[in-house]
């Protein structure tokens, strides 16, 4: 049995702020540095692949390590939204092109009542 989604599923409102945490560890379950990589965050409706909202952050070479990063999830982006949709994270480390899907799950937007 393999698992597809690795992420508890998150419910919210649309049109509302939402932070979402992903902290990253490797193959052994240690803390997997995650300086001087790309990450992307993308969201579709549940069942397809084309993406309604995508946001990349470079993640900075700096002194420490980092194992974690942060997708804000602004007002703005979710506003009209509602239903199921599934999100996936993608990792490029170093520039080497290589893209690391480390990560996925469910998100249900529930619309806002007027």
């Amino acid at each position: 049995m393999s698992i597809i989604n690795t992420i508890p599923e998150i419910t919210f409102i649309a049109g509302t702020t939402y932070i979402i945490d992903f902290t990253f560890a490797d193959a052994n379950g240690s803390p997997a540095d995650l300086r001087n990589g790309v990450w992307t965050f993308r969201m579709a409706r549940y069942g397809e692949t084309t993406h309604v909202l995508s946001k990349s952050y470079a993640i900075p070479n700096s002194a420490t390590a980092v194992y974690t990063v942060q997708v804000t999830l602004n007002s703005s982006d979710t506003l009209g939204l509602s239903g199921v949709y599934s999100h996936q994270s993608t990792l490029e480390y170093n520039g080497n092109g290589v893209l690391y899907k480390p990560a996925q799950g469910i998100m249900h937007i529930l619309p806002a009542i007027q």
